[in-house]
């Protein structure tokens, strides 16, 4: 599962959209598309707290057991 599929899925468990965490979390829907698409391969460490604190989660449950936190870039 990339990023992307796990804050969709992070979302829907919660009953967001992607575009309404993304209000909630004050990021631009389009760095998640961009993710989405390919074109980016993750998030800053601030944009991370930012989709975390969002999602009421930590950066690493965010990034799940598997994933690695963000120093700078993912």
């Amino acid at each position: 599962m990339n990023l992307y599929e796990r804050i969709e899925q992070l979302c829907k468990n919660q009953g967001l959209s992607i575009n309404k965490m993304c209000e909630k979390a004050g990021i631009r829907s389009s760095i998640l598309y961009d993710i989405k698409s390919g074109k980016k391969q993750g998030v800053s460490r601030a944009t991370a707290e930012k989709i975390a604190n969002a999602l009421r989660i930590s950066v690493d449950e965010l990034y799940g057991e598997k994933e690695k936190t963000p120093d700078t870039k993912v």
